[in-house]
């Protein structure tokens, strides 16, 4: 839950931030790199409610994946068995989490929740810093050539879908270590539970 409301919490404050940043630089939002404003010519209202509705969904997913998902404990002999079984209750079908649809929807909400609230996070400190570099009136020629090499110029979006593949790996490995304790715990239990009645029993 902590975890949860301090993710919510920065994602809320840099998102005011990068609002506040946007209207003091471009206030006729001309220079603004959001697609349904600078593809669309729509106002400030569309930002707004665009913002809305990301945060919101950062919200829920991150409230399902921090706080309402449960680790599922499955016998795997290793994480690619563990994944395959996670997501199609199959352990032999690793390759299809690379180009299939999940049958299992609950580890994909929570994976959606757990990338999308460090994602959002890193995507507004590039904005911030990109509009922090305009208020300043700094010199950006070498920059603007450094981010040409990424696609439509876009540095935030490159950083956001590495980070992503990062985060998504990084949450399997977490889940799988924690699934594995618990179905070692799970085995051993039965024991130390039957011993402790025995002795009561005494």
């Amino acid at each position: 839950m902590i975890k949860w409301l301090i993710i919510c919490g920065i994602n809320l404050v840099l998102c005011a931030a990068d609002g506040i940043l946007t209207y003091i630089n471009t206030p006729d939002l001309s220079m603004e790199g959001n697609p349904l404003i600078a593809g669309l010519s729509l106002g400030w209202e569309a930002l707004f409610i665009s913002n809305l509705i990301v945060l919101g969904l950062c919200a829920l997913a991150g409230y399902y994946s921090f706080v309402k998902y449960q680790t599922a404990v499955l016998k795997a002999n290793n994480l690619r068995q563990y994944i395959s079984n996670i997501l199609f209750n199959r352990p032999d079908k690793f390759l299809w989490s690379l180009y299939r649809r999940p049958e299992n929807r609950k580890p994909f909400f929570a994976i959606l929740g757990y990338v999308l609230g460090y994602t959002l996070i890193l995507a507004r400190a590039v904005a911030i810093f990109e509009w922090t570099l305009v208020s300043l009136k700094a010199d950006l020629t070498g920059y603007y050539h450094f981010i040409r090499v990424f696609p439509l110029g876009r540095l935030d979006l490159v950083l956001v879908l590495a980070a992503s593949l990062y985060l998504i790996t990084a949450w399997f490995i977490n889940q799988y270590k924690k699934s594995q304790k618990s179905f070692e715990n799970f085995t051993a239990n039965p024991l130390n539970l039957q011993t402790g009645q025995n002795a009561e029993c005494d």
